[in-house]
């Protein structure tokens, strides 16, 4: 590695302890065995309590926590003119290690001028693998980005009660209940009746998802999306950068059902679609193992290996 791609690896690290994150270089998934085994040049991670790890543990959530610390932020830093091949496999690293925002730095000064590339091949993935936060930036940039007085401040999104709807009843009021003071117990901002924060004018449909898990992000984290996008406008307009999404994360996501029929397997493909890890709570015997059928039917053509079903709650 060069000297000049060193220092970019470092002011990635720098940026990311200064927004109150762990930030690790040359961070692989897993060692040992025969599988590839992804590397990425630098993780940002958050370290999660005891109690929030208790919590996710015990309402069976498929959340990817290496050590005490959930991954937030992946990065691949590529110093020289990277192959679009190989640009494919950083986008495909950043997938597999399930943080929720991803980066990825190439050099806007090459003869092809490598970072249009890269800001084409990450829509590329988009339309093809379904959407994921990756924002393209180019290395040239991170010097002026380094520089910026980034704040580690949190703000706790206050608690709301909303009554929910779908018709499951009482029983769904009491798990919704229950949900919230396990979450509120263990450090988690609790939302009801959440939608997730896209812009109005991206014109998407957002189902409200029954109850999250949330944690608040650094200011400074939304402030450091905002200034690339000040460097690049169109990639705001067509959804590359999205300064909403950097507020706050949805760890874990619940919908509550004790529908049998194709109202409770969409709730799969939202859970699927808001959060970290995603929790189909269901109310009845019948409609745990309709859920798991679908669970399986659906699997093999859209990403759910982050969404399971739990059935604590049966009635």
């Amino acid at each position: 590695m060069d000297s000049k791609t060193e220092a970019f690896h470092e002011y990635v690290v720098d940026i990311g302890k200064r927004l109150g994150f762990r930030a690790e270089r040359e961070v692989s998934l897993f060692q040992g065995g025969e599988a590839y085994s992804p590397r990425l040049d630098v993780l940002w991670s958050l370290p999660i309590s005891p109690a929030q790890r208790k919590a996710i543990k015990e309402l069976g959530a498929s959340l990817p926590v290496q050590g005490n610390a959930i991954p937030l932020a992946a990065w691949e830093v590529e110093g020289s003119d990277a192959s679009t091949k190989g640009m494919q496999a950083d986008l495909a690293n950043m997938r597999v290690f399930g943080a929720p925002f991803g980066f990825l730095a190439v050099k806007g000064d090459t003869k092809d001028n490598l970072y249009e590339r890269a800001c084409r091949l990450t829509r590329t993935q988009r339309r093809y693998f379904g959407d994921k936060a990756v924002v393209p930036l180019d290395t040239n940039w991170l010097t002026e980005l380094a520089q910026l007085p980034l704040s580690a401040r949190v703000t706790h999104r206050s608690a709301n009660t909303v009554k929910g709807g779908g018709g499951e009843g009482t029983w769904a009021e009491v798990v919704r209940k229950e949900l919230r003071m396990l979450g509120e117990h263990a450090g988690f901002d609790v939302i009801d009746s959440f939608r997730a924060p896209f812009p109005s004018r991206m014109e998407l449909t957002r189902s409200e998802i029954d109850v999250v898990w949330a944690l608040p992000m650094p200011a400074g984290l939304r402030v450091f999306v905002e200034a690339i996008g000040e460097r690049r406008p169109d990639l705001e307009k067509d959804g590359l950068v999205v300064p909403e999404r950097y507020d706050s994360i949805v760890v874990v996501a619940f919908e509550i059902e004790n529908d049998s029929a194709k109202h409770g397997h969409g709730g799969l493909l939202n859970l699927a679609s808001h959060g970290m890890a995603g929790v189909f709570v269901a109310g009845t015997k019948k409609a745990l193992h309709a859920a798991l059928a679908a669970h399986e039917t659906y699997r093999g053509a859209f990403p759910l290996s982050n969404v399971t079903v739990h059935d604590g709650f049966i009635k």
